[in-house]
């Protein structure tokens, strides 16, 4: 079968691969898309590339099932979680999966789905109805159950005011249920392309931090107050202080885009204002009804998806996610460049 490589240095290549063979407990998925995410920048800009097949957020349909899988069959259509834990921990018990000590995430620590199979545990292959599409089905995961994992736990409504920094697929994803649950929004992003996304889907306002300081055009907005709540999706020092300083008295932030550090001013930005400040990774497993009813009662995904690519234009794939100049980008199955669903 066909796989992606990121061979290094921001080169990537699609190479024969043996199909992956099923095992007990296991199952082998045809892939019908997987999405490029951010965290696989990391594998493509570095030196050294990475040996797994990228693709952590994907869907499909089961191909082979192996011994002692009792839940699902051949055909059955599947979308991903990308968390293999070990099944027995407190934490795995509490569908936590990501806080398991023994956790491996498909696509970096085993192979992905950017290719034409996946093998994947049973336990994490969650049902994805007829009525959504295998592109809604991959980006359940990242694009929209890590943004929705952080906006329940702050509690977002639409009485709030919410500042959303990064408009990456995530950003993006976070722009979309907040506006479903009538918030009004206020996005801050470099991108001219995807400010333009961020008002077609409804922001109420978008800042362009190369144009005036974020932190005052929401200061203006909300009369010197600040907003109710600020979620960094871009995991940056300066975003992350951003979304401290934006936030009124007694507001709450959750930084949501990764960052190993960043400086802050903990007496100023949070201790004399009496914040609330959470840090949100992924969605639990039991939350994925939760985002099929999202999705269904409409919350479009598909809005963020701007570009489909077969596996063989993945070089060209990679390269328009890392331009800025797109929103959710996926592989699709065909063999004949740029396809459809």
């Amino acid at each position: 079968m066909r796989a992606v490589k990121l061979v290094g240095n921001a080169r990537v290549e699609v190479v024969d691969v043996s199909k992956p063979k099923v095992k007990r407990g296991w199952v082998v998925v045809k892939v019908g898309a997987s999405a490029i995410c951010g965290s696989d920048l990391h594998a493509y800009f570095a030196p050294e590339g990475d040996s797994f097949t990228p693709g952590h957020e994907v869907a499909g349909e089961v191909a082979e099932v192996g011994e002692q899988v009792a839940r699902i069959k051949p055909g059955d259509r599947v979308a991903i979680n990308n968390m293999v834990s070990c099944g027995i921990c407190k934490f795995c018990q509490q569908g936590d999966w990501i806080f398991c000590n023994d956790v491996q995430v498909i696509g970096g620590d085993i192979d992905g789905g950017d290719a034409e199979y996946v093998a994947i545990p049973e336990r994490n292959c969650f049902p994805l109805p007829n009525d959504l599409s295998f592109g809604e089905g991959a980006l359940l995961g990242d694009a929209v159950g890590t943004p929705y994992r952080a906006i329940k736990a702050l509690g977002a409504n639409g009485a709030h005011i919410v500042a959303v920094f990064g408009l990456g697929p995530v950003g993006l994803g976070a722009l979309l249920i907040l506006k479903f649950l009538n918030c009004e929004v206020l996005a801050v992003e470099v991108s001219s392309y995807r400010q333009k996304m961020a008002k077609k889907l409804g922001a109420d306002m978008v800042v362009d931090p190369n144009e005036k300081n974020p932190v005052d055009a929401l200061k203006k907005y909300t009369r010197g107050e600040g907003v109710d709540i600020a979620i960094d999706c871009a995991g940056k020092d300066i975003t992350e202080n951003q979304a401290l300083d934006c936030v009124k008295k007694r507001g709450k932030v959750a930084f949501v885009g990764e960052n190993k550090t960043a400086h802050i001013r903990p007496s100023d930005q949070f201790i004399r204002k009496e914040l609330t400040v959470i840090g949100s990774w992924y969605f639990n497993a039991g939350e994925h009804e939760e985002l099929i009813r999202l999705v269904r009662r409409g919350v479009k995904t598909e809005e963020i998806i701007t570009h489909r690519f077969s596996l063989e234009k993945a070089q060209e794939a990679f390269s328009t996610f890392v331009s800025g100049e797109s929103g959710k980008v996926i592989f699709v199955p065909a063999r004949n460049g740029y396809c459809q669903e």
